[in-house]
């Protein structure tokens, strides 16, 4: 039982769900602030599961790796729709895309080949939707100062890098934390 990062997940969790319900409650009928809510769902499924787990000191099962699987592929649905007005059955295609995965994915035990092809989708996702989002936000926006430019680039390609790279991470070494 580890009653600290257990309390941190749970804050963290609490913090997902609050901003995303006044997010909701301020924008009810924004398209993209409810698809946002659709990509926070797994998101605070996972940190609730995770507090759950360190506190019973029990170990992750099929729905945690599910979960975490569909945290990009919500994410790309919401990239899809918060980047340009298409229809909601677009942004539902792409949390489809990440479904179809997910019994591999769901699977701690899988083989290799297919950890590598669930790694290699997820990554895909992730930068498939952060591109949307940068490209829409460079459209949207009129041009600000060269530096605030550059900064949001690096702050772009950091979120694009450190997310894919952690998800390989995890698939390298099992979960297993040093």
């Amino acid at each position: 039982m580890t009653p600290i990062p257990a309390a941190l997940a749970f804050f963290a969790a609490g913090a997902v769900f609050f901003g995303t319900a006044m997010l909701l409650l301020f924008n009810p009928r924004s398209r993209s602030v409810r698809w946002f809510g659709v990509a926070q769902c797994p998101t605070l499924v996972w940190l609730l599961m995770q507090g759950w787990w360190l506190l019973a000191s029990g170990g992750p099962g099929r729905a945690f790796y599910g979960v975490i699987h569909m945290i990009p592929a919500c994410f790309l649905g919401f990239a899809l729709v918060a980047g340009k007005s298409r229809p909601d059955w677009q942004a539902a295609l792409g949390v489809a895309a990440g479904a179809l995965f997910l019994p591999w994915a769901a699977n701690g035990d899988a083989p290799r080949d297919q950890a590598i092809l669930v790694t290699v989708a997820q990554v895909a996702m992730w930068i498939t939707g952060m591109t949307l989002l940068v490209r829409s936000r460079r459209r949207d926006t009129a041009a600000p100062p060269a530096p605030r430019r550059r900064l949001g680039v690096w702050v772009a390609a950091g979120l694009m890098v450190v997310l894919p790279v952690g998800i390989i991470g995890g698939h390298l070494t099992n979960g297993a934390s040093s």
